[in-house]
């Protein structure tokens, strides 16, 4: 059987913005370090030809990738069957709308993926802050969380707070 290929992208969901100031990526297999601190891209630039950006909103600003909406995907970052990877993303504005997500993911294709996110709830729900991690199956979204793909869950901190611009 053919082991899953994944790429790294970051993405804006529900207008909340973001900056990703630098990223890791680590493959098995020849082992690989890749590393984006956004100093190759031009200022006001979509981060292209290093960044797919899939929607507009997306630019190069202050060191960082900066995105409204949409997926920004990294191109340097190969498709492999097991990956680390680390992110600084912060939250620079939060701008109207009712949950309102940014984060990092992984992705095989438009139908399988994982993704991190930091979250803010509705306005009805006190936009509380917290972080989720989540995934597509074959198009099932919130798959890690039903039937035969539930993820167990492990001891840990509940809650985690996240604050503009930090």
């Amino acid at each position: 059987m053919m082991p899953h290929m994944i790429r790294l992208f970051c993405f804006a969901l529900t207008w909340l913005l973001f900056s990703s100031s630098s990223t890791t990526l680590a493959a098995d297999g020849p082992a690989q370090t890749l590393r984006d601190d956004f100093s190759g891209c031009a200022a006001g630039s979509d981060g292209a030809p290093a960044w797919d950006a899939q929607s507009v909103g997306w630019e190069i600003s202050d060191g960082g990738c900066v995105g409204d909406s949409g997926v920004s995907a990294w191109r340097a970052a190969s498709f492999a069957s097991a990956v680390t990877f680390a992110c600084d993303v912060t939250v620079l504005e939060q701008l109207k709308g009712d949950w309102l997500v940014a984060g990092i993911g992984l992705h095989a294709d438009e139908k399988n993926y994982w993704a991190v996110g930091l979250v803010a709830a509705p306005e009805a729900k006190g936009r509380r802050h917290t972080a989720e991690l989540n995934e597509s199956h074959d198009g099932h979204w919130l798959a890690a969380g039903t039937g035969n793909t539930r993820l167990p869950s492990l001891p840990g901190k509940v809650g985690f707070d996240w604050q503009l611009n930090q």
